[in-house]
């Protein structure tokens, strides 16, 4: 299928073929992923992405079970990555009048086509683009330190544990459940990464 979209596509105007903005991808990381990723050789082939962080982010919850994280990569696409831009296309008055009339004779893909509109929408872009280690912005996971066992760690004083909780919520940092590190610090984690695998071939002699 992603072969037939890439053959029909290449017909349509450039306009529909060009991304402008930065685009986003989650993939949820299995441990056989890992090097493959840090040695640039993970790559989904044509895939979806957005031009909306905050939904890549949150896109098939933060965490998934058996995964070791969920990342999401940044990509500024080349002309050439850029299989189909859909948001493009609703901006089309000629395309939106054949959508809807594709809907008022009821054919079979009507409502895919129609189900991700408004509150819904994705804001889907396919391209075919590489998932590289410098273009993680976000990694997620899970921790499993409860709020109490965080405040007897750090030895937090009772009358301030109050405020303490309410700061880690506005900044999305609650001790316990699924947390985010974003950009620099998302980053930061790769490379260390990068590093010890390095320090490792190193050592075998690799």
């Amino acid at each position: 299928m992603a072969d037939t979209l890439q053959n029909e596509a290449q017909s349509l105007p450039p306009e529909f073929r060009t991304v402008s903005v930065a685009c986003y991808r989650k993939r949820f990381l299995l441990i056989k992923d890992v090097i493959p990723l840090l040695t640039r050789r993970l790559n989904d082939g044509i895939t979806s992405w957005t031009t909306d962080r905050n939904f890549a982010e949150e896109f098939k919850y933060r965490i998934r079970p058996n995964t070791i994280t969920g990342v999401v990569f940044q990509h500024e696409p080349r002309s050439e990555d850029v299989v189909l831009n859909i948001p493009a296309l609703w901006t089309d008055t000629e395309f939106v009048k054949a959508a809807e009339s594709y809907r008022a004779r009821n054919m079979s893909m009507a409502d895919a086509l129609f189900n991700f509109r408004g509150k819904r929408d994705q804001f889907e872009v396919v391209l075919k683009a590489p998932l590289n280690p410098e273009d993680v912005v976000t990694l997620g996971g899970e921790t499993n330190t409860s709020f109490e066992e965080f405040c007897k760690q750090t030895n937090l004083p009772g009358l301030l544990e109050d405020k303490a909780w309410k700061e880690l919520l506005t900044r999305d940092l609650a001790p316990a459940g699924p947390v985010f590190l974003r950009d620099e610090a998302a980053q930061n984690v790769v490379l260390r990464v990068i590093n010890r695998l390095e320090d490792l071939l190193e050592s075998l002699g690799r």
